[in-house]
């Protein structure tokens, strides 16, 4: 991927467009302009801020009617699945609630919130043994944090959990408190986040980049991103299951068939990588910089290895 003019370009396209600039771009970033335009049979983002806007009035059956929508698309988000799990909660079913804070914990282990929530609702059915593992496996996750965590974050969802578990505060849940914010610009935010990438601040473009993720939802510019990011930290996995989202929201996302081909050229799967370069070349008949950039690093690979 070539950072140099990604903002120069994203700035043009806010202005010449009513659309926001996180659903055009182009390069490794940008979505489908240019190229092959399809996405989902639903349009998830939207979809997942309407959803958090129920929740947050507490119009719980709405938010939980379109997030099954969501989900259906994109099932290994960890946003959607933790306000499924507040919607849940908010219509008294906490049981069921439970495994939906577990799956966003499982798809996303830096979602401090769900640690938090989770043990509260654990401790509200009577489980506290569950709660007492809950709060140990956020603290591996805390030994094992290295430099990609949000410390400050996860600070206070540790000493939350704590005083959940240990009795010194109420565990109620409380949907108000532990709902993501709402980003007033997020073309601004985005912007900023790629300003961070094109500087090499890869830790702080993922903590910018995971905000906008739970303000606006699935959108496969920001999962690409979340991808990159990942992987230029040496997070193949996170990186994978980022990539996977991405098209999942956008199967046709050019930038995210180009990285997660450069994830496969980086852990020695050349089938696979071959694969991603073949869809670039369906999806950009008349060529693309995308499939010009795996193409080259791809042989260059061969060549490499010959």
């Amino acid at each position: 991927m070539r950072f140099g003019t990604v903002i120069a370009a994203l700035t043009v396209l806010i202005l010449m467009s009513t659309q926001p600039a996180l659903a055009a771009g182009g390069g490794g970033g940008g979505g489908s302009s240019g190229g092959i335009s399809s996405g989902p049979s639903v349009n998830v983002s939207k979809l997942y801020e309407e959803s958090l806007a129920h929740l947050q009035a507490g119009e719980n059956e709405d938010a939980e009617r379109k997030l099954k929508k969501v989900l259906g698309a994109i099932p290994e988000n960890a946003q959607a699945n933790y306000m499924m799990a507040l919607a849940k909660s908010g219509q008294g079913e906490d049981k069921s609630s439970v495994r939906y804070y577990k799956k966003a914990i499982k798809y996303d282990r830096h979602m401090y919130t769900a640690y938090v929530t989770l043990g509260q609702t654990y401790m509200g059915l009577g489980e506290a043994a569950d709660a007492q593992k809950l709060l140990k496996k956020l603290e591996k996750v805390k030994s094992k944090c290295k430099d990609k965590c949000d410390m400050g974050h996860l600070d206070t969802a540790h000493a939350d959990l704590t005083a959940v578990v240990n009795g010194t505060t109420d565990a109620p849940g409380g949907q108000s408190s532990l709902l993501f914010d709402r980003i007033a610009d997020p073309d601004s935010a985005y912007l900023g986040a790629v300003a961070l990438i094109n500087g090499g601040e890869f830790e702080a473009a993922i903590i910018e980049l995971t905000k906008l993720l739970e303000a606006i939802g699935p959108h496969a510019d920001v999962l690409n991103y979340l991808g990159y990011t990942h992987r230029k930290m040496g997070y193949f996995d996170d990186a994978y299951g980022y990539y996977k989202q991405a098209l999942a929201a956008d199967p046709n996302h050019r930038g995210a068939h180009e990285y997660l081909g450069e994830l496969y050229i980086q852990t020695g799967q050349r089938k696979k990588a071959a694969r991603q370069l073949d869809k670039l070349a369906e999806l950009c008949p008349f060529g693309c910089a995308e499939f010009d950039d795996l193409e080259f690093k791809f042989n260059s690979t061969m060549q490499a290895a010959d």
